[in-house]
């Protein structure tokens, strides 16, 4: 600061002595405006203190309300998980029904067209419709123990085995063994 004045007293004494006054009073004069044009008032800090604390507080909910969106989404996420489960039990339950349903109409339809098929092929070729219940305990048919059933065709004492169907995969899929 001290060069700072030795320095303006130099540049001032190189003005005539008549404008020495003139000049100082110019300098001051700017100098005092400087000052306030710069100046940094109790009210500015007072307005920056406000506008700090109003942003910390935004800052502070900001947190509060990311806490809590991040708790919903996990518990919408455990949620979804039991949504997935219980649809899972649900798709297992109806498959299950639909296959027991399938199962229980393919077998009335079965039982319908044997009867169909035993009245007309009675009736205009002297055929009788049977069917062959048994279960295989060793395992010879489907290489496991389980039910079999063949259906057959019966006239004047000769018995051909067919297969009776109301699924057309069963015949279509069908491969003859000897």
């Amino acid at each position: 600061m001290e060069k700072a004045k030795q320095r303006y007293t130099e540049l001032v004494e190189e003005f005539p002595i008549e404008l020495h006054k003139p000049v100082l009073r110019l300098v001051d004069a700017i100098m005092e405006w400087i000052k306030e044009e710069f100046a940094v008032r109790r009210e500015d800090f007072d307005e920056l203190r406000s506008a700090i604390a109003g942003l910390a507080q935004a800052q502070k909910r900001t947190e509060e309300h990311v806490g809590e969106l991040a708790q919903a989404q996990a518990r919408t996420e455990e949620r979804v998980e039991e949504l997935a489960q219980v649809q899972k039990r649900f798709e297992k339950h109806f498959d299950m029904q639909i296959g027991a349903l399938g199962s229980r109409w393919g077998l009335k339809a079965e039982e319908s067209f044997r009867a169909a098929a035993e009245g007309i092929l009675s009736e205009d070729f002297g055929l009788h419709v049977g069917r062959y219940l048994a279960y295989d305990e060793q395992g010879v048919v489907f290489g496991h123990p389980d039910q079999i059933e063949i259906d057959l065709l019966i006239r004047d004492g000769k018995t051909t085995a067919i297969e009776i169907s109301s699924n057309r995969s069963a015949i279509e899929n069908y491969t003859p063994t000897s």
